[in-house]
């Protein structure tokens, strides 16, 4: 058995240690897909009022699909009334929030901030919550591909409601 040179165990380490990054890239990746903040502060208890928000800062936009809790998961959202934002239209309760009409523009010299609401029942939970949200984006770019964009809200108080 041949002894493997220092130069191709130096090769192979490399490699490993390409690997170990690309694999912690891909894993931080829906983190900073799309620079949105999302702010919950509460509204109706126990409903709480998220606020999504970036300055675009893509050369192309980005149509947002849908939405969801990941951590904790499947709690039950509310689309915000188109006229008054910041209202709850409450015949639109569902754990994931599909064909949601939100489109960040592309950069421009003057950028005009994207925001848009939603609510997010908090009744189950109790102590320090955030909130993870998992938003399906499409970028509108010449690939059309889709990506998942993860967002965290800040952290609230919560007590036993």
């Amino acid at each position: 058995m041949e002894a493997l040179s220092a130069g191709s165990a130096l090769t192979g380490l490399r490699m490993i240690a390409e690997g170990f990054k690309w694999l912690w890239r891909s894993r931080q990746a829906p983190w900073s897909a799309v620079s949105l903040t999302a702010t919950m502060q509460p509204h109706i208890l126990p409903w709480y009022a998220v606020r999504f928000w970036c300055v675009p800062e893509k050369a192309y936009a980005i149509e947002l699909l849908s939405a969801r809790t990941i951590r904790p998961g499947g709690l039950p959202l509310r689309r915000a009334n188109r006229d008054a934002m910041l209202e709850m239209r409450p015949d639109t309760e569902a754990r994931i929030l599909r064909d949601l009409p939100w489109t960040i523009p592309e950069k421009a010299p003057m950028p005009v901030a994207f925001e848009r609401w939603l609510f997010v029942d908090l009744k189950s939970l109790n102590g320090d919550v955030q909130v993870d949200f998992e938003l399906k984006a499409q970028l509108l770019d010449n690939r059309r591909s889709e990506m998942p964009v993860w967002v965290r809200t800040n952290s609230l108080k919560i007590s036993g409601t």
